[in-house]
C-alpha cells in the first residue's frame, strides 16, 4: 500500500538501534526512499498530461493566455484531468498517513488575555520534497494543472475536496511561495470570474454556499477583499450585459428577456445606467415591448399599473419618455385593432369586430386619446360604434363600465355627441 503501519514503525526503530544509526540518519534514509515513491506519483500524473496533450488535436501547443475552461478534442473521450487530480491527491495522502509532515507549536505576537502568555499556533514543515527530482517549470506546470481542476471539479464536494489537498501540494512538490503566488495570480482571476460567471449562469445568484466556496477560494489564491469584490462586480454586470445582447440579437424583441434583464439587474443590484451606460433608446425600447405586451394580456389595466411601474423604475425610463412610449403604444394597437374591426365589418363578420373594438378599448382605458385612422371612413366608424353600443346592451342592462367604454369608443372614433346628433338627422 506504501503506507508504514505503526507495527512496522515499531519494528524499524529497533533495527534501528541495533545498527547503531541516529534518529537523524535513519530519518534521512527513510526520506530517500519515500522520496522515490513520491517521485512515481509524479511521474504517473505527468503521464496522464502527457496523454491528455496527445488528443488535444494534432498535439497543438496550449498557449499561456488560452482559457483553462475550453474543452479540447481530448474532452470528447473523456480525458480529462482527472488522472493528475487522482496522482497528486494520493502523494498528498502518502505524505500524510505516512507521518513525514512535522507539526511544530511556535509562539505568536498574540498574548492570551487570561493567562498573560503569548499564544501558540501551529506550524507544517515538509522535511522532504520534489524539488531536486524534476525542472522548475514541470513543477510549476503540474501545479497550475492541479489548481485548474480544482476549479473545473463538477460536484462542489469534489472541488473542496482538492482545496484540501492544495495546500500542502505546493510545499510537497517543492515549490517556494513565491512561486505559487506567481501561479495563483497568473490563472487565480480568470478562475474566480469563471467561478462566479457558472454559478450566476445556472442559480442567477450567488448563494450563501457560493460565497464560502469563493471565500474559500480567495484565502487558497491570498486574493485581496478589494480584488475579489471587483471581479464579483464585473461578473455580475457581465451577466447582465450578456442578457441584454441576447435580447437585442433576436429579430424582435420578447417581453420575457425584458422582464429577464430587469428581475436580474435588480437581483444583482447592476445598474443599466451608471454600470452598463444602456442608452435611452435601448431602455425605451425594452420598456415598450414590456408594457405592450402587458396591455395585450391583461397585466397592465387602468386598475392595475403595478407592472407599468415596476418596468419604468427597473428599465430606469423617464417619466416623460415613458409617457411618450404609453401614447405611441395606444396610438399603434389601438388604431391595428381599429382597422381589423373594419375590415371584420366589411366581411359581415361582426363577432369579429366587437373582440377587436373591445381590445381598442383595453388599451384606450390607460390612456383615452384620438385614434388618427384615415383608412377607415366615417360611416365605417359610425356602425362599429352602434354595434359595439348594441353589444352592450345585449344583456339589458347599461352598467356604469359599459356607459364609459362607450363615452371611449365616442372619444377614440373622434366623435361627439353633437356630431352623432347630426349624423342621425
Amino acid at each position: 500500500s506504501g503506507i508504514l503501519i505503526e507495527e512496522y514503525r515499531e519494528a524499524l526503530d529497533k533495527l534501528r538501534l541495533r545498527l547503531g544509526l541516529s534518529q537523524k540518519d535513519a530519518d534521512q534514509v527513510f526520506y530517500n526512499v519515500s522520496k522515490t515513491r513520491m517521485r512515481g506519483y509524479v511521474e504517473r500524473a505527468l503521464a496522464q498530461m502527457e496523454k491528455k496533450q496527445k488528443f488535444r488535436g494534432q498535439d497543438e501547443q496550449r498557449d499561456v493566455g488560452d482559457d483553462p475552461f475550453i474543452r479540447r478534442a481530448g474532452a470528447q473521450l473523456g480525458i480529462e484531468g482527472s488522472g493528475v487530480t487522482v496522482e497528486l491527491s494520493n502523494l498528498v495522502d502518502f505524505y500524510n498517513r505516512n507521518g513525514l509532515v512535522i507539526k511544530k507549536e511556535v509562539e505568536t505576537d498574540e498574548v492570551d488575555e487570561e493567562t498573560g502568555a503569548k499564544k501558540t499556533k501551529t506550524t507544517s514543515e515538509y522535511p522532504v520534497d520534489l524539488r531536486s527530482e524534476f525542472k522548475e517549470n514541470v513543477l510549476n506546470e503540474i501545479y497550475k494543472q492541479y489548481l485548474i481542476q480544482c476549479f473545473t471539479a463538477k460536484s462542489r464536494s469534489e472541488k473542496e475536496r482538492l482545496f484540501n489537498v492544495l495546500d500542502q501540494l505546493g510545499a510537497i512538490l517543492g515549490l517556494r511561495t513565491d512561486e505559487i503566488g506567481k501561479i495563483h495570480s497568473g490563472i487565480g482571476a480568470v478562475i474566480y470570474k469563471q467561478y462566479v460567471n457558472q454559478a450566476l449562469a445556472q442559480n442567477g445568484i450567488l448563494e450563501a454556499k457560493d460565497m464560502e466556496f469563493l471565500k474559500n477560494i480567495e484565502r487558497t489564491l491570498a486574493m485581496s477583499e478589494s480584488q475579489s469584490t471587483q471581479l464579483i462586480k464585473d461578473c455580475k454586470e457581465n451577466r447582465v450585459s450578456i442578457l441584454i445582447e441576447t435580447t437585442f440579437a433576436r429579430p424582435n424583441v420578447l417581453p420575457e428577456m425584458v422582464k429577464k434583464v430587469r428581475d436580474t439587474a435588480k437581483t444583482l443590484e447592476v445598474d443599466l445606467v451608471k454600470d452598463l451606460q444602456v442608452s435611452r433608446d435601448s431602455r425605451k425600447r425594452m420598456f415598450s415591448v414590456e408594457v405592450d405586451a402587458g396591455i395585450e394580456n391583461n397585466l397592465i389595466s387602468e386598475n392595475s399599473q403595478q407592472l407599468l411601474a415596476d418596468s419604468r423604475q427597473g428599465l430606469q425610463v423617464e417619466e416623460a419618455d415613458a409617457k411618450d412610449a404609453l401614447l405611441e403604444i395606444i396610438q399603434r394597437r389601438s388604431l391595428g385593432h381599429l382597422v381589423q374591426a373594419a375590415a371584420a365589418l366589411r366581411q359581415q363578420r361582426g363577432g369579429t369586430a366587437i373582440t377587436d373594438m373591445q381590445k381598442m378599448v383595453r388599451f384606450g382605458r390607460l390612456l383615452p386619446t384620438q385614434i388618427e385612422a384615415a383608412a377607415v371612413s366615417d360611416a365605417e366608424k359610425q356602425e362599429l360604434l352602434l354595434l359595439f353600443q348594441a353589444q352592450a346592451l345585449q344583456d339589458g342592462q347599461l352598467n356604469e363600465q359599459k356607459k364609459q367604454d362607450i363615452d371611449l369608443v365616442k372619444t377614440m372614433l373622434g366623435f361627439t355627441d353633437k356630431d352623432l346628433v347630426e349624423t342621425s338627422v
